[in-house]
Parts: C-alpha cells; sequence; structure tokens
C-alpha cells in the first residue's frame, strides 16, 4: 500500500511566527509612538511655560527650544544672560539651561576731533557726548587763537566720547601755526593735512605735533608746495580788495551780480602783470533753512566762474578751483549778517 506524506506542519509553523511577531513587534511600535508623542507634549510644554517665565522676567524677545527637559535660549543682550538663565531654570520640569548671548551691533565711527584753519578762520568739527563738553573745546580753542574766529561745527553724538580734551585742543592748535592746513585726532592718531612751501615746515610741524602729544601716532600728510616769491604781497592786495567788495552772485546761482563782476575785474587788474602765479579759487556758501539743494557743487560752480573770468581777462596763472559748500563758515549762519559773511569766493596766492 503506498505511503502519504502529510506537509501542513510547516505551513502552520510560519503562521504562528507571524502571530508571535505581531504580538511582539506592534505592542513595542505602539509604545514607542506613545512616547514619542508624551515626549513631544512635555517639550511643548515647556517651552510653552519657559516662554512666560522669560517674557515675566523682562526677556519677551527670548527664543527657547528644548532637547528633552534641556533647553537652548537665543537672542538674549550679553547683559541678560544670567537673569534669562535664572528665568528658565525655575520653571517646573526643566533640567538644563543654555542661554547663548547675542553678538554685539557692530558700532558706527565716531567723527574724529578736525581743527581746520583758513585764513582767520579755524573751524572745529567732530564728535562730542554733549553740548557741555563741546562748549569747552570751544572754549580752549578760542583762548590758544586769539584773533582767530572760532567756529563750532561740533556734533553732540549719543554715546560719544570726545577724543580729545580741552587741554589737548590748546596743544593741537599750536602745531597748526599759520597757514591754510588742518588736523584730526582720533585720540590715537594726529593726521596733519594741507600745504606748505618746504621739506623743512614740513618737518618742523610734524615734531611740534610729536612734542605736543608724545603718544599719539603722527600721520604726516602734509604737501610741500613752492611759494611764489612775491606771494605774500599779492594776496595781501587781493584780501584788502575783496574785503571792500566781496564776489557776490545771484542768489542760488553762479551768475555775477554788477558789484561782484566788477570785484573780479578789479583782482584781475592787480594779478594781470604777475607771472608763473598759481592760484585757488575756493567757493564757499552759506547754510540756511532754503539752503541750494547740493551747496558744495553751487559753491564750486561760483569758483569756477571766477576762476575762468580771471583767464578770460589775461591772468596768466595755473588755477585751481574747489568748491566747499557751507562746510567753513567764517561766523555763524543764524543771522542775515552772519549768512553774507560766509556766502563768500577766496583766492589764495600760492
Amino acid at each position: 500500500m503506498p505511503t502519504t506524506t502529510i506537509t501542513t506542519t510547516h505551513t502552520y509553523g510560519r503562521a504562528w511566527l507571524a502571530v508571535l511577531l505581531t504580538a511582539i513587534v506592534v505592542p513595542l511600535i505602539v509604545a514607542a509612538v506613545a512616547v514619542t508623542t508624551r515626549r513631544d507634549h512635555i517639550q511643548d510644554d515647556l517651552t510653552s511655560r519657559t516662554r512666560r517665565g522669560l517674557s515675566a522676567a523682562g526677556l519677551p524677545n527670548a527664543r527657547v527650544s528644548f532637547e528633552g527637559r534641556d533647553a537652548t535660549v537665543e537672542n538674549v543682550a550679553a547683559g541678560s544672560v544670567e537673569a534669562a538663565k535664572v528665568a528658565v531654570l525655575r520653571v517646573r520640569g526643566v533640567r538644563a539651561a543654555t542661554v547663548l548671548a547675542n553678538a554685539p551691533a557692530p558700532s558706527s565711527p565716531v567723527p574724529p576731533l578736525r581743527v581746520a584753519v583758513s585764513g582767520n578762520t579755524m573751524t572745529l568739527s567732530g564728535a562730542v557726548p554733549n553740548r557741555a563738553a563741546g562748549a569747552a573745546l570751544i572754549r580752549a580753542a578760542t583762548s590758544a587763537a586769539p584773533g582767530r574766529t572760532v567756529v563750532d561745527r561740533l556734533a553732540v553724538t549719543s554715546g560719544a566720547s570726545a577724543s580729545a580734551t580741552p587741554a589737548d585742543v590748546s596743544r593741537l592748535i599750536a602745531v597748526l601755526g599759520t597757514g591754510d592746513r588742518g588736523l584730526s585726532f582720533d585720540g590715537a592718531t594726529i593726521t596733519l593735512t594741507g600745504a606748505v612751501a618746504d621739506d623743512a615746515t614740513k618737518t618742523a610741524i610734524e615734531r611740534r605735533a610729536r612734542a605736543a602729544m608724545p603718544a599719539a601716532t603722527i600721520d604726516n600728510r602734509l604737501s610741500v608746495t613752492a611759494v611764489h616769491p612775491d606771494a605774500a604781497r599779492l594776496q595781501a592786495l587781493v584780501n584788502a580788495a575783496l574785503g571792500a567788495q566781496p564776489v557776490m552772485f545771484q542768489p542760488d546761482s553762479a551768475s555775477f551780480t554788477p558789484a561782484g563782476l566788477a570785484s573780479v575785474h578789479t583782482i584781475a587788474a592787480l594779478l594781470h602783470s604777475t607771472t608763473r602765479l598759481r592760484l585757488e579759487v575756493d567757493g564757499h556758501v552759506a547754510r540756511t533753512a532754503g539752503n541750494h539743494p547740493d551747496p558744495r557743487t553751487l559753491s564750486r560752480q561760483r569758483a569756477d566762474a571766477v576762476a575762468a573770468l580771471l583767464v578770460q581777462l589775461g591772468v596768466r596763472a595755473d588755477i585751481t578751483a574747489k568748491g566747499f559748500g557751507d562746510s567753513r563758515p567764517l561766523t555763524t549762519d543764524g543771522t542775515p549778517e552772519g549768512q553774507a559773511k560766509n556766502r563768500r569766493v577766496e583766492i589764495k596766492v600760492l
């Protein structure tokens, strides 16, 4: 009789294995999901309560995140790091707190003190912490430069500290001597600018700067420019002519008034016979409420007009025209008289 073999035992074995795996794995997955859900719920709860704690501590803009029960706090000023940490650790359930301080914002550079001499006028500009500090510097400059008009262009700037004391100003003014030149001082470096007649004068001014401020670095940018042998006499004649009749223009224009035109003719007659001259024509305007939209351009146009007319009238010179806008006033612009003085053209014989 043939033998019959039954093979269902293996099939039942696979079925029982599937049942067994299901009984073990599914609860594990369910448990993992439950743990993850519970952890997310805990982190959300901690985040919400910690935000309230930070806000109550005066840090409403702080950002907080959690990894488990460990907090990380961002967007906190450097001076508030400890307060933020205390506020977070007071929240029930928080285990640890890391507070990341903001990097300090880059500060804008504060303009250094600048002393500029033009003719008989000295202008102080730069930043001071308050009006009283600026007034002290102006008093020092006035005392150190008797007979000169001292113009205050100092700006009160929040958070600024003056780069120079009144005593520093007195010493720095002594460095400049006479002549149209300037310097700036940022508390560490003295920068010398302008023109001098020879290398000896350039060296002498630098030597005075080193003696006045021994701890300062000297950046000597003075340029050596040969001076015409008759320059002093001619300059005195030009200054007298301009003092008697300034070069005047139509309002907000580079067109001469009749008096202004006559003034340029007078100066041309003074310089007509002199050769190898170098002249610098400087244009200036007054600072007023209804000022020209571009005062520096207008002042340069007026200087150009004077230079062109001098050449047309036969002055044989190398002429440079510059426009300074309202940056170099002779006096205050607060009165019509002051504005009239500041609205001018200067002619320098070099």
